[in-house]
């Protein structure tokens, strides 16, 4: 039965949502086309991160492998901000953006089907992450601070948070489900999906109009004492969320063993 009430609440959601499609639509071309490659990006993250990590752990539980693939990866990634300041004075910001998704995905692919056992083989590959991860951060935050001004940039970061919040969710729960029903297979399964994503995401990106990207120092001479005090604070704050993606998936793997409550605790 639709009463006065339900009609008006129903009124007032199909209004919200006329409303937020318009302000959706105001975004430049541009922006919509980096919002919608952020998306497929953020789709295939989980997969890579935390099923990859799963997956290492499965091979022989060896806490060793988690600890040098997370290492170098966390090694890997300032090195690719840093390389990634240089090739910006030589190539476009779009085609080292798709470089760098591929990158991430291509080393998540060959921890799962070339993974030898050794840990040199880890170094490569969480460096490759690392090098892959620096190049898209650098180059999708260039992006963004570019094409996004004032409320427009708080709108677009609101939409980024919804998104990454949705796959985080999402994501997990049903690569979870997957290889619980599937077996071990699934994982190279999941790894060539996340590599066909990330794709997609480094294609879409690739005919924005971009122009006029100017390559700053990137090293801060002489910083103020608020600024080292900041970068110590990021270090501390982020050695935190490392061990908080490494540690409570291990703990489940171990205590339950289960992929499927792995991806639905997450």
């Amino acid at each position: 039965m639709i009463t006065p009430y339900n009609s008006c609440v129903f009124t007032k959601l199909i209004k919200f949502f006329r409303n937020e499609i318009d302000c959706y639509r105001a975004l430049s071309a541009d922006l919509r086309k980096l919002l919608l490659s952020y998306y497929f990006y953020l789709a295939a993250y989980p997969m890579l991160a935390l099923f990859t990590n799963a997956y290492l752990w499965r091979q022989n539980s060896d806490l060793r492998q988690l600890i040098v693939f997370n290492l170098f990866y966390c090694i890997g990634l300032p090195l690719g901000f840093y390389v990634n300041g240089l090739l910006l004075r030589r190539f476009s910001a779009l085609k080292l953006y798709a470089i760098g998704t591929f990158m991430e995905a291509l080393s998540s692919l060959l921890v799962v089907f070339f993974h030898s056992g050794t840990l040199m083989s880890l170094v490569w590959y969480g460096l490759l992450a690392g090098l892959g991860s620096g190049l898209f951060w650098g180059n999708k935050n260039f992006l963004s601070l570019k094409l996004t001004r004032g409320e427009n940039r708080l709108y677009y970061n609101t939409l980024e948070s919804a998104g990454d919040l949705m796959a985080n969710m999402i994501v997990p729960a049903l690569a979870g489900a997957f290889i619980a029903f599937s077996g071990q297979g699934a994982y190279k399964i999941l790894m060539f999906v996340a590599m066909i994503l990330v794709i997609l995401s480094g294609y879409i990106i690739q005919s924005s109009k971009v122009e006029g990207l100017s390559v700053e120092p990137m090293l801060v001479r002489h910083p103020k004492e608020i600024w080292n005090s900041v970068r110590w604070f990021n270090l501390l704050s982020n050695i935190l969320v490392g061990a908080e993606s490494i540690i409570p998936g291990v703990l489940i793997l171990l205590l339950v063993g289960k992929e499927g409550t792995l991806g639905i605790v997450n």
